[in-house]
């Protein structure tokens, strides 16, 4: 498929080597472009919105929700679905993320190439390339 016809990923971690990890497991079928600066993700991702956001919720100088949150505020990026993918061990994360702010997916690191594949496809399944 010519990367043109190819969903558009948009994935958040300020680790770069979690980055690369990412990338390399998505490059094959999907666009990917990393972010590793949170402040910028979310002009970004309004200047090109994305089929997919991979986001992890852990930052210096601040917390992925904040992402989240300004990302679903715009009209034009409301419905894209989220996966969060973090090394947070904090209980009220997955239940925010699952029962109140409806990610597609929510993955512990570290995590398979398979449960990274499975759960983009499963969050995409549906959307018709753009």
């Amino acid at each position: 498929m010519s990367t043109s016809k190819r969903k558009r990923i948009v994935a958040i971690d300020d680790d770069v080597h979690m980055l690369k990890l990412i990338h390399d497991i998505l490059a094959d079928f999907y666009q990917v472009m990393t972010i590793s600066n949170p402040a910028e993700a979310v002009d970004i991702i309004l200047k090109n919105p994305p089929n997919l956001i991979l986001l992890d919720l852990m930052f210096a100088e601040m917390s992925g929700w904040d992402i989240y949150n300004q990302v679903k505020r715009d009209e034009r990026t409301e419905d894209i679905p989220f996966i969060v993918v973090t090394a947070s061990q904090v209980s009220i994360d997955r239940v925010f993320a699952m029962h109140i702010a409806h990610v597609a997916s929510f993955i512990n690191k570290p995590f398979t190439a398979q449960e990274l594949l499975g759960s983009v496809e499963r969050a995409l399944e549906g959307q018709s390339s753009d």
